[in-house]
């Protein structure tokens, strides 16, 4: 008997599949495109840089830290510890730089400066920095050396020195001559340099009982108040307009000084700007200058800004080939230039022979420009001599009596 046959299997095409994975393909493709047409993915936000943080006027804060440094080395406890040397700035690889210099009178007296001022600084600002270094030794007495700054900027150097209180000045000897002989008629205009670093400094000079001419460097670091005393006192006030001098870049005239080469709007930029620092100012002098001062060009742009200004000039005279009067004097500008300077050596014996030169000079021509610094060495020989001037007949007359 005939065994049965199985039953036959279903033959699926190979076709008829592939067609059905194509078809599913093109389902799922059409669905996609549908749902990024009715639901599209969010546009990306767009990427902003971090908003940067307010520009800080790192001069402003330097020189505060500078003020606030002079303040807390003349409160108490420090009052009668010490004195301020120097007070200053310089032009650094990263702006400008105040320097405080004070000397205190014990090793007690600097461990309290240096709490006093470190103190005072983080006052300032929350951001500030301070370090300290220690020298081990210093022939000129320096013990510790202060920096304070912000954004890895340094804005301020403080050194304080040791000194030992020096004994008491045995009493003045009289002198072997007196400043001059007999009765004179000539008469002196003496002008004070370098005004608005030393506020003591002024005020002794303010207390000479003659008219003393100060000229006031625009960016010196007590300006403004140098400027309310002179206002107060009455006293005349020039512009110490600084200059290029022959060794530039190593002498530095300070910042926004003019410059051998520099265009004649940056020339009257700078000007007007110094002028507009020092507004009670009748007139101006040049601060260094022994390069910028033998150009025709330079001079010329900064004059004629003077001249707009209703002012005169007296030429320093810091170099023998300056051109700084006589071209005044073409551009029909009221002018003089300086006769004497008092204290190119800072000793009094050499200041005093300087002022009786000043007093020859004004003898022979009427009228005599003297030119100094605030240097203790000035203000005591100024201190001695200015008396004998005056009962010998000499009169001081502002800076402005003594141009043509």
């Amino acid at each position: 008997m005939a065994k049965p046959r199985p039953p036959k299997k279903k033959r699926v095409k190979t076709r008829t599949i592939l067609l059905g994975f194509a078809l599913a393909a093109i389902f799922i493709a059409a669905m996609a495109v549908v749902a990024w047409r009715l639901f599209p993915p969010p546009e990306p936000l767009p990427s902003h840089p971090p908003s940067p943080e307010p520009s800080l006027d790192l001069d402003q804060i330097g020189k505060r830290l500078a003020r606030e440094a002079e303040a807390a080395l003349v409160r108490a406890p420090l009052t009668g510890q010490g004195r301020l040397v120097s007070s200053g700035s310089s032009r650094g690889a990263t702006g400008k730089i105040y320097h405080v210099t004070w000397s205190g009178y014990s090793d007690t007296a600097l461990v309290l400066a240096e709490k006093a001022v470190e103190d005072a600084w983080r006052g300032v600002d929350d951001k500030v920095r301070v370090g300290a270094s220690y020298p081990e030794s210093s022939p000129s007495g320096e013990r510790i050396r202060m920096v304070a700054g912000m954004t890895e900027n340094p804005l301020i150097e403080l050194t304080l020195k040791l000194e030992e209180q020096a004994a008491p000045a045995p009493p003045p000897k009289r002198p072997e001559k007196p400043m001059v002989r007999g009765r004179h008629h000539g008469r002196i205009a003496l002008i004070i340099d370098d005004i608005g670093n030393d506020l003591a400094a002024l005020d002794a000079l303010l207390s000479l009982p003659v008219t003393v001419t100060f000229s006031v460097l625009p960016d010196s670091l007590h300006r403004e108040e140098a400027l309310e005393r002179l206002t107060a006192a009455h006293a005349p006030v020039m512009l110490h307009l600084p200059m290029q001098p022959l060794a530039y870049p190593e002498e530095d005239p300070g910042p926004d000084a003019l410059l051998v080469g520099m265009d004649r709007a940056e020339i009257e930029k700078r000007v007007a700007a110094a002028l507009d620092a020092v507004p009670t100012a009748e007139g101006v002098n040049n601060h260094m200058g022994s390069a910028f001062t033998t150009d025709r060009e330079g001079m010329a742009a900064a004059l004629e800004v003077i001249k707009s200004r209703g002012l005169f000039f007296i030429d320093s005279r810091t170099t023998p080939q300056t051109i700084g009067f006589a071209l005044a004097r073409e551009l029909g500008m009221p002018a003089a230039e300086r006769k004497v300077f008092l204290d190119h050596e800072e000793n009094i014996a050499s200041i005093l022979a300087q002022l009786r030169a000043l007093a020859e000079a004004a003898d022979k021509e009427g009228t005599a420009v003297g030119i100094g610094h605030p240097y203790p060495e000035t203000i005591a020989a100024l201190q001695k001599a200015v008396p004998e001037l005056v009962k010998a007949g000499y009169v001081f007359v502002p800076a402005r009596e003594a141009v043509k």
